[in-house]
C-alpha cells in the first residue's frame, strides 16, 4: 500500500473513531446504523479519492454499524458549495460529520450549528477558527 493511501486510510479511521466516541449513549444494544457524513475539500483530486476509499473501507469493517455518506464540492475552491453540503447534512440529521474545511472562518457558523444540533464534528487536514 502506498504512503498516500495509508495516510488516507489513517485519517479516515481516526476521524471515524473519534465520531464513534461522540455518538450514541454507549450502553445501547440497538443495532442501528450510524450515518457519518464525510465532506472533503473537493471530490476530484486523487488525495480526496483516497480519503473516500479509506472511509469506505473503514465503514465496511464496521459490519454494518456505519454508513458513510460522501459528498463535497467538485472543486477545492468552492467554499459556498461546501457550506451548503454541511447545511444539508445538518438538516438530514446525520450522526456525525467529518470535514476537511476549505476556509478556516467561513465554516465556523455551519459547524457550530452542527454542534448545537448535537452532531459531533471532526475536522481534519486543515484547521478552523
Amino acid at each position: 500500500m502506498t504512503q498516500f493511501k495509508m495516510t488516507a486510510l489513517l485519517v479516515a479511521s481516526l476521524a471515524m473513531t473519534t465520531v464513534f466516541q461522540g455518538c450514541g449513549d454507549g450502553g445501547s444494544n440497538e443495532s442501528t446504523t450510524m450515518q457519518i457524513a464525510v465532506i472533503p475539500k473537493g471530490t476530484s483530486h486523487e488525495f480526496w479519492k483516497a480519503v473516500h476509499s479509506g472511509a469506505a473501507q473503514r465503514a465496511r469493517e464496521s459490519n454494518g454499524e456505519v454508513d458513510i455518506i460522501w459528498k463535497g464540492p467538485a472543486r477545492e475552491d468552492d467554499r459556498d458549495d461546501q457550506i451548503k453540503v454541511v447545511e444539508q447534512f445538518i438538516t438530514k440529521g446525520v450522526d456525525g460529520i467529518v470535514i476537511a474545511p476549505l476556509d478556516d472562518t467561513a465554516l465556523v457558523r455551519p459547524l457550530k450549528e452542527a454542534k448545537d444540533e448535537g452532531i459531533p464534528v471532526v475536522v481534519f487536514d486543515s484547521g478552523i477558527n
